[in-house]
């Protein structure tokens, strides 16, 4: 029988206790093994090409420069990967979500198993914080999007992952996928998180509520 391929992590952040304390907690996960540590931007590429992850932890401010930038060069070097930002900025950069240290261990390998599987779940609550920081971004809203579009951003803004989007709408988990990758083409941005947050700022799908 195949077993499922283990999630490889690679943590980016120069506190120390912290980046430790992850590292051992991650390390207790059964389907999760952490591949590296790194505390600077260049260190961070460098490993990343090296260790070859497929999540990326990795902080918003490192001492050689900002950690959130350094996202682009990762994913250059890996595109495979995907990245979870400790940071609100982490929607600018293509992230595949964000998550805060004062998040519980249970939340961040959930964040993380949600990357590995090109997922970008995250709670109402915090996509409203993050609505509020981009909804004055003046940016275009992009190519016309088609009904079935929209009805997947509206599921997608709700936290639902593609498997539950598919299922709600009764389509097959591709289908979503392929709708997913228009979406974000049509909107111009980098990644699912980004587009929902910009399909909500103008006013393509209901703002999130507030808890």
């Amino acid at each position: 029988m195949k077993t499922a391929a283990r999630v490889r992590v690679l943590i980016v952040d120069d506190h120390q206790m912290f980046a430790d304390g992850l590292a051992a907690a991650l390390d207790r996960e059964p389907d999760i093994d952490v591949v590296g540590t790194a505390s600077l931007v260049s260190e961070s590429v460098e490993k990343a090409s090296a260790v070859r992850p497929n999540v990326v932890v990795l902080d918003q401010l490192l001492p050689d420069g900002d950690g959130i930038e350094a996202a682009e060069l990762i994913k250059h070097e890996v595109p495979g990967a995907s990245v979870v930002g400790v940071a609100a900025r982490a929607v600018e950069n293509g992230c595949s979500g964000f998550v805060t240290k004062d998040k519980s261990i249970d939340e961040v390998v959930a964040a993380i198993r949600a990357a590995a599987a090109g997922e970008a779940v995250i709670a109402p609550a915090m996509l409203a914080r993050l609505f509020e920081r981009y909804r004055r971004t003046p940016d275009a809203a992009g190519e016309a999007l088609s009904a079935r579009e929209l009805d997947v951003l509206r599921l997608l803004g709700e936290g639902f992952d593609n498997q539950t989007v598919a299922e709600r709408l009764a389509v097959k988990l591709t289908t979503v996928r392929n709708h997913v990758q228009s979406i974000i083409e049509k909107l111009g941005v980098h990644s699912k998180l980004e587009a929902v947050i910009a399909a909500m700022r103008e006013g393509l799908i209901p703002p999130p509520r507030h808890e």
